[in-house]
This record gives C-alpha cells, structure tokens and sequence, in this order.
C-alpha cells in the first residue's frame, strides 16, 4: 500500500466518524445536543469536515479551517496540505485529540450546572 493510498484510508475514516457523529448529534437529548452545538461552532483552526457536498472526494473535505470569509465561504487545508476554497458548503467540528474531547465534556458539565436547580 502507497503512502498515498494510506492516507486515503485515513481520511476515508475520518470523514466516516465525523459524519456519524454529526448524524448522532442530531437526536434529541441532551448528550446529543451539546455535541451538536459543540460541532456547529466552526472557527479558524479547528478539524473540520464538509457535509453539503458528501459524493466529492473525502480528501478534499477534511482538513483544518483557515478561513470563513462569509456565511457560506470558507478555506481549508486538506490533509495532503491543499488549500481549498469553498463556497455554499456547510462545515463541521470534528474532534481532532483529547482535547477536543475534553472541551466537549467540559461543556456538558457546564450545562448540567446551567440547567440544575
């Protein structure tokens, strides 16, 4: 197996496991909302993956955010280190590393503070 081919693998599951956790996070409790907020919070830097345009090449559709200039306008690096620019697409959050899952955890712990009695 090529490097190429490889990475190919890996982005491949990337962009599986993100898409199943954007999925998930659309049910309707509370563990499930906090994700969904968590990946909708989209800014320079952050891992992400796109999700309007799912028969493009995976590759292309994950990688960090380096700019959003508009609503609907955003540059990423792709994994192979492109730099894309999209127009109209939808991105998400995905988690990069533990910390990234550590500030998803964080912010369920600060909504169940927010919402006790």
């Amino acid at each position: 197996m090529t490097k190429a081919d490889q990475i190919q693998v890996l982005v491949d599951a990337i962009a599986a496991t993100g898409w199943r956790l954007w999925m998930t996070s659309h049910n309707n409790t509370p563990a499930a909302q906090i994700v969904h907020r968590w990946m909708r919070s989209v800014a320079p830097g952050h891992f992400v993956l796109e999700v309007t345009s799912t028969r493009r090449a995976t590759i292309d559709r994950v990688g960090e955010m380096l700019a959003i200039t508009s609503s609907h306008e955003y540059t990423i690096r792709t994994i192979d280190g492109r730099e894309l620019s999209w127009e109209n697409a939808d991105f998400v959050r995905i988690p990069r590393n533990a910390a990234d899952n550590r500030e998803i955890f964080l912010l369920g712990e600060q909504t169940a503070l927010e919402t006790s009695p």
